[in-house]
C-alpha cells in the first residue's frame, strides 16, 4: 500500500509540473464529479493558482447542490474530507464539516438532507502563484502526518465504516445519527474555484509510469527552450 501511495505522490506531482507549464488562462471554475467504489478510495485532482484571488475547493457529496457549471448533485453521499497540499506534497489545510472554524474553513455549506448536518468540506484560502494538489476522501480517512506521500489512514481498510450499519459500506462514522444509519452513497462532486488550470489526477500502470515521466519533463524542457530563444 506505500508504494501505491508513493505513486500517486510521484504522479500528482508530476501533473503539477505539467498544469504550471501550461498555465497562463485566468482563474475560472472546474466542476468535477464521481463515484468511489470502497471507503477508503483518495481522488486527487490537480490545479494551479495565478496569485490574484482565493480559491475556493468544495465539495457536494453530503447534502448535494448546484455545482459551478450548474451541475445539480442530489444529496445522499458520504462525508467528505478535504486535503490541499503544496507542490512538494506537504499539507496546507483540510477540512471535514465546512462548520468547523479549521484553517480556511468556508464557515458554512449546503444544509443536510435530514436534520440540519453540514457534513460537506469547503476550503477558502488566497495561494501564492504555483501548482497545488486537493484530496478528497472520506471522513476520517485523513493524510498521514500531514504529507501526501505518506497516504491515508485507512489505506489498508476498504471498509473501515462497514461496523456502523448493515450495508457495510459508506457508513456515517457516528452511530448516533439513526437516519442514514444504512449507509450513504459512494457519490461525489467538487468545485475547483478561481483557479487556472485543473485535472483529476489519473495513477497509471507501475510499467507505464515511466514513460508517462518522461513525457512530461520532456514537455517542460521543451517549453524553457523555448523562453532561452
Amino acid at each position: 500500500m506505500k508504494f501505491i501511495s508513493k505513486i500517486k505522490t510521484i504522479v500528482a506531482t508530476l501533473g503539477l509540473l505539467a498544469l504550471a507549464v501550461g498555465a497562463s488562462a485566468s482563474p475560472t471554475n472546474f466542476s468535477f464529479t464521481g463515484s468511489f467504489v470502497k471507503d477508503n478510495d483518495v481522488k486527487l485532482f490537480n490545479f494551479v493558482a495565478d496569485g490574484s484571488s482565493t480559491v475556493r475547493l468544495i465539495s457536494y457529496s453530503w447534502a448535494g447542490g448546484t455545482q459551478s457549471n450548474n451541475n445539480v448533485v442530489a444529496a445522499g453521499g458520504f462525508d467528505p474530507i478535504l486535503a490541499l497540499f503544496d507542490s512538494r506534497g506537504g499539507q496546507i489545510a483540510q477540512n471535514d464539516d465546512s462548520r468547523d472554524l479549521t484553517v480556511g474553513s468556508c464557515g458554512a455549506s449546503a444544509v443536510g438532507i435530514n436534520g440540519g448536518a453540514r457534513w460537506d468540506a469547503c476550503l477558502e484560502l488566497f495561494l501564492d502563484a504555483g501548482p497545488y494538489t486537493v484530496g478528497l476522501a472520506q471522513f476520517d480517512n485523513a493524510p498521514v502526518e500531514l504529507k501526501l506521500a505518506n497516504g491515508f489512514e485507512h489505506d489498508a481498510n476498504p471498509t473501515f465504516t462497514s461496523k456502523y450499519c448493515s450495508k457495510k459500506i459508506f457508513c456515517v462514522l457516528d452511530p448516533e445519527d439513526q437516519w442514514d444509519f444504512e449507509g450513504r452513497t459512494a457519490n461525489w462532486a467538487v468545485d475547483l474555484m478561481h483557479v487556472e488550470q485543473a485535472n483529476v489526477v489519473t495513477v497509471p500502470e507501475p510499467a507505464s509510469l515511466a514513460l508517462w515521466a518522461m513525457g512530461v519533463f520532456g514537455m517542460i524542457a521543451a517549453k524553457r527552450r523555448r523562453k532561452q530563444v
